[in-house]
């Protein structure tokens, strides 16, 4: 559960925030010293940070970024470009972790107005049911990693996903959408059960009781 805190700035003279693309390399720079010529050695951390080929290591890559920003501090503020005049009142520099695959499941399900919450209710004003199982929540989040686009790509993905759903229900006697992990990865198609055939399922179990 979310829980909520009060905070007085009344002693605080300015707060600043912002993305500060690519000050991780200022840091890193600044903690790891590399040495030129053959046979140099290279830490575990910068040959993945320097594969940036490799798609499928872009989480990884973030963990290592986030460890480099937990050390971040004045100079570095400075080397990226802000007067040192600003710099000089902020005694105090904090980073935020970047986004996991935990993070942005629970950004895609769990506030009150979710991305997802919107697209089930959109789905309710045709009469029908949106399912998402818990392995294809998984998978949006790792398209989203994948494609480094972070919770701003969530809502995209999910309308690529269900673009052509949303066109087939209205009108339609489809009473449920069942969107799973093979449809999110473009192998599948959606579970589609018709009205008759929940009435169906619906009367098998009330008989089975």
């Amino acid at each position: 559960k979310w829980r909520r805190f009060c905070f007085g700035s009344s002693g605080i003279n300015a707060e600043y925030g912002g993305a500060f693309a690519g000050i991780e390399k200022i840091v890193r720079g600044r903690k790891v010293k590399r040495s030129l010529g053959f046979g140099s050695p290279i830490s575990e951390e910068i040959a993945v940070l320097d594969n940036k080929m490799d798609k499928d290591n872009f989480e990884k890559q973030l963990k290592i970024n986030d460890s480099f920003l937990q050390d971040i501090d004045a100079e570095d503020l400075v080397n990226y470009g802000i007067i040192p005049e600003f710099v000089g009142r902020m005694p105090l520099c904090v980073s935020l972790m970047s986004l996991d695959k935990e993070a942005l499941v629970t950004i895609l399900t769990q506030p009150k107005n979710s991305i997802l919450s919107q697209y089930k209710y959109l789905f309710t004003l045709d009469d029908c049911e949106l399912v998402f199982t818990d392995d294809s929540l998984d998978a949006v989040a790792e398209l989203a990693i994948k494609k480094r686009t972070g919770a701003r790509g969530l809502r995209s993905i999910l309308e690529n996903i269900l673009m052509a759903t949303m066109y087939e229900v209205p009108g339609s006697d489809i009473a449920e959408v069942t969107i799973t992990r093979a449809v999110v990865e473009g192998t599948g198609k959606p579970i589609l059960k018709t009205r008759t055939k929940q009435q169906d399922e619906i009367q098998a179990a009330a008989v089975n009781i």
